[in-house]
């Protein structure tokens, strides 16, 4: 059978039960059961054994098995039961749409990777794009706090994407949307980066500036996820009291959510001119002072539970 499929479509290890196991034992042991189930079900048509068909096509979905392999399984179930595809009979047909959904979703699962795989493509030529972008700008100051600031937001922020249990695709949107999230730094004079006393009322209208900079450098730039616009709502507050537009909750990305807090966070905890690192427990109380105000609750628990719970640390 194997011989049958192209080399690139083989996984090594397939997964049953929790328990690791080699790709071809999974592939005889679903072609065991799906000739089996055939078997019974043009013997006695019985609503238990769709059932377990519905089940079995499940579990190939969550499982390494290809659409490719899934075909030779049935061609070779047909040989086996020396059974006729072309004559339609009730039982045969009614268990094949048992497995309906199981092709249904292998294929939806190829198309979502294809488009994954592109968008890759796409991502490797907008970051080269992105880094154009960023060197045009003159008169940059230094920025080596921003840049090991926007790391470790970029680290807290895809760990808690995980925890929530969004795409991959969409957590590396997310990665990339926090490591540029203070790229709008770049343009502030660096006496305001260094300065060490607390910013005064103007220079602190100059810095809420950053945001709509970092979208003007990111908006031209074709990405796959809207990452200019994650940048410039990363300031924003769930309750209308962030900038620079003072959007509600509702219309603000989950992304810059998630990045808000953890911004919120990595800020705390780090040295800054004007002040020395705060203990992280002071930054969850913070982030939770806020929860359901000024910051999505869900990813106050789960940034609070990371460091709990979860032994998250920005040391890696």
């Amino acid at each position: 059978m194997k011989d049958k499929i192209p080399a690139g479509l083989w996984p090594l290890l397939a997964t049953s039960d929790g328990e690791s196991m080699p790709h071809s034992d999974k592939l005889a042991s679903f072609s065991r059961r799906y000739a089996d189930l055939v078997s019974a079900y043009l013997k006695k048509a019985d609503e238990e054994i769709l059932l377990a068909a519905f089940r079995m096509g499940n579990e190939m979905v969550r499982s390494s098995i290809f659409i490719e392999e899934f075909a030779e399984i049935h061609s070779q179930t047909i040989l086996k039961l020396n059974a006729d595809p072309l004559l339609g009979s009730r039982p045969y047909m009614e268990i094949m749409m048992a497995y309906g959904s199981a092709f249904r979703a292998m294929d939806e699962r190829i198309r979502n990777n294809a488009l994954i795989r592109e968008n890759y493509g796409r991502l490797k030529l907008a970051l080269g794009d992105t880094i154009q972008a960023i060197n045009s700008v003159r008169g940059t100051a230094d920025d080596s706090y921003t840049t090991s600031h926007q790391q470790r937001v970029a680290l807290l922020a895809c760990e808690i994407a995980a925890q929530l249990g969004l795409e991959e695709e969409r957590v590396e949107g997310l990665r990339l949307a926090a490591s540029l999230h203070d790229v709008g730094m770049i343009q502030l004079p660096q006496a305001m980066l260094v300065k060490g006393d607390r910013l005064d009322a103007s220079e602190m209208d100059v810095i809420k500036a950053h945001p709509q900079v970092a979208y003007d450098l990111l908006k031209d730039i074709d990405l796959p996820w809207p990452v200019a616009e994650i940048t410039r709502q990363h300031h924003e507050r769930i309750n209308g009291s962030g900038y620079p537009f003072g959007l509600p909750g509702s219309e603000i990305l989950l992304e810059a959510k998630i990045i808000s807090v953890a911004d919120t966070v990595e800020a705390m905890v780090s040295r800054r001119p004007y002040r020395a690192a705060l203990d992280i427990s002071q930054a969850l109380n913070e982030i939770q002072g806020g929860r359901g105000t000024i910051f999505d609750p869900e990813v106050v628990d789960i940034c609070c539970n990371l460091f709990t719970d979860r032994g998250f640390t920005f040391i890696h």
